[in-house]
C-alpha cells in the first residue's frame, strides 16, 4: 500500500494499492485487490482520534459508569421524542418546543415516582 495523504474530511491517513499507482509490476494479492482502476483503499485512523482513544480508558468502571449516564440520558430523550411525539408535533417556535418537552419531562417525573411508589408497596 502507498501512503496517498490526509483525509481532513475523514480524519485519517489514505492508502492506495501500489499496483494501481504504478509503484510495483507484481502483486501477490491481486487476486484479492479491487477489480477498479483506481485499485483498493484503506484508511486508518490516528492515535490522536478521541472517538477511537478515548481520554478515559475502554473497559475499565470509569468508563462503564460514564457510559451508562450516557444511555440513560438518550433513553430519556427517546422517550420525549418517540412516546411523547414532541418531534412530530405541528407546532413552531422555541418557545412552544421547550413547553411541550417540559411537560414531557414532568410526566416521565411522575411515571419514575409512581413506579417507584408501586414497588415500595408490593416490597
Amino acid at each position: 500500500m502507498v501512503n496517498w495523504g490526509f483525509c481532513k474530511d475523514k480524519n485519517s491517513r489514505k492508502w492506495r494499492c501500489a499496483l494501481a499507482c504504478g509503484k510495483i509490476k507484481e502483486c501477490s494479492c491481486k487476486a484479492e485487490c479491487s477489480p477498479s482502476e483506481y485499485g483498493s483503499v484503506i484508511y486508518t485512523k490516528p492515535s490522536d482520534d478521541l472517538r477511537i482513544f478515548t481520554p478515559i480508558p475502554r473497559g475499565t468502571k470509569a468508563f462503564k459508569d460514564m457510559l451508562k449516564t450516557r444511555t440513560c440520558s438518550e433513553r430519556i430523550n427517546t422517550r420525549i421524542l418517540n412516546n411523547y411525539h414532541v418531534e412530530h408535533m405541528k407546532i413552531r417556535g422555541k418557545k412552544r418546543h421547550s413547553f411541550f418537552t417540559m411537560l414531557a419531562c414532568i410526566q416521565i417525573h411522575l411515571d419514575a415516582r409512581r413506579k417507584k411508589e408501586y414497588i415500595q408497596k408490593t416490597a
